[in-house]
């Protein structure tokens, strides 16, 4: 048994180990994270506005979904918990049928607007109290339409 414990301690260092090194790595490349906000921000505005050429077609929509998840799933890498709480309720939007899309698109407007503001602020704490004033607006607005649904 004594060579288990052994065993696992080293299992244990190596693991300690990888961590520690992947989050040098994010640290390193974390001076890339605005830049490469910004560039999100980019995309997801150009599939804002490529809906009404596409004529809110599925395939618009579906670039508009795609780039609000990418958002979803960066925003917190990124360091900018708020915008991924924003890109969240943006995909909720998106994603739901229950209300015809343009009723939605109002909304859909304000949550790119309050991401894009975000980044461009470059909010990274939840503590922000702009921030947080604006994700709670949006999440009670969000939550307002779905019950009207």
């Amino acid at each position: 048994m004594p060579g288990n414990a052994t065993s696992s301690r080293q299992s244990l260092s190596q693991a300690l180990g990888s961590v520690a090194k992947a989050q040098a790595a994010v640290q390193a490349l974390s001076s890339n994270f605005d830049g490469w906000m910004s560039e999100e921000v980019a995309k997801l505005d150009a599939a804002r506005e490529a809906l009404p050429r596409d004529s809110y077609g599925i395939e618009a929509v579906s670039v508009l979904y795609m780039r609000a998840h990418d958002m979803k799933g960066l925003a917190p890498t990124f360091g900018y918990p708020l915008i991924h709480q924003l890109a969240a309720g943006l995909c909720v939007l998106i994603d739901d049928d229950n209300l015809p899309f343009e009723s939605r698109l109002p909304l859909i407007d304000d949550h790119i607007d309050a991401i894009r503001t975000l980044a461009g602020r470059k909010v990274r704490s939840q503590a922000d109290a702009f921030g947080r004033k604006l994700v709670a607006q949006l999440e009670g607005d969000l939550r307002q339409l779905m019950e009207t649904a």
